[in-house]
């Protein structure tokens, strides 16, 4: 469930030091593509912590700092 994350969630993604913190008002999610033989990036309009699969990349903007999602599969 979204804001029920484990610490070590935040850890693996390098947000440990700043999770205490409260997010800007309007993050922003971007799903990055290369399937298609072109390289993509569209913005996911209303997304959530679902949005980030194994087999995905994406750019999470939370307007003072980017985060880089690289699925394991990715």
């Amino acid at each position: 469930n979204e804001g029920s994350e484990p610490q070590n969630f935040w850890v693996e993604i390098g947000y440990s030091a700043y999770c205490k913190m409260p997010l800007p008002s309007s993050p922003r999610l971007f799903e990055a593509s290369g399937a298609s033989g072109n390289f993509r990036v569209d913005e996911a309009p209303h997304f959530s912590q679902d949005n980030l699969n194994e087999d995905d990349v994406a750019i999470v903007d939370c307007l003072e700092y980017l985060f880089l999602w690289e699925g394991s599969k990715a």
